[in-house]
């Protein structure tokens, strides 16, 4: 498990991103990302499997019409997560060992997450 290459994984996450929303680190809704996919669409599958089911929040200010978003206690479950300086919130161990700058997480009471899991093949439109 390399530090630079999971720091080059969400550096790649942030800038797919991008390409079709903005990244607000305060913002009151947020996606999910899927760490493990992430890692296995960038093409680090012999990393992959260390990630499966680590969830990056990816904060911003409004979510699409469509898709069913659910509403979660931010202080609960996001409780630990870490927020780089590129806007996404990550599980404190990852922030350590990406090596990337970060401060504690500290998202509204009340976050508006769309339901599913983005990923980056999503992202670029692959799917």
């Amino acid at each position: 498990m390399s530090s630079k290459i999971l720091a080059e994984v969400l550096e790649k996450l942030v800038n797919d991103f991008r390409k079709g929303c903005t990244i607000c680190p305060n913002g009151r809704n947020a996606w999910q990302i899927d760490l493990g996919q992430s890692y296995k669409d960038y093409g680090f599958i012999d990393d992959y499997a260390d990630f499966v089911g680590v969830t990056v929040l990816a904060p911003v200010e409004s979510l699409p019409n469509s898709g069913l978003a659910g509403f979660v206690d931010t202080e609960e479950m996001f409780k630990g997560y870490q927020q780089l300086d590129s806007g996404l919130a990550v599980p404190n161990h990852i922030a350590s060992l990406s090596g990337l700058p970060h401060h504690d997480y500290k998202g509204p009471a009340t976050l508006r997450i769309l339901l599913g899991t983005l990923t980056p093949r999503i992202m670029r439109g692959d799917e």
